[in-house]
């Protein structure tokens, strides 16, 4: 059974790299909110959905290795 600790740590990287994104976006963009519309928003749905399956992968292989 999935942990919840596999599902929520992604999910709180995706809130907690919220401002890294935008100021990246704002810095170094000419229409920022446009580009993370289209491309940072996206992008970051796309990882926290990948991280949740490497996560409890993670977690699996840690468990057998301190046995």
């Amino acid at each position: 059974m999935t942990d919840w600790r596999t599902i929520l740590r992604p999910v709180w990287g995706f809130i907690v790299l919220q401002p890294v994104m935008l100021g990246w976006f704002y810095l170094f963009s000419e229409d920022w909110v446009a580009d993370y519309q289209s491309l940072g928003w996206p992008l970051q749905v796309i990882g926290t959905v990948w991280l949740i399956p490497c996560y409890a992968y993670y977690e699996k292989y840690w468990d057998r290795k301190s046995l």
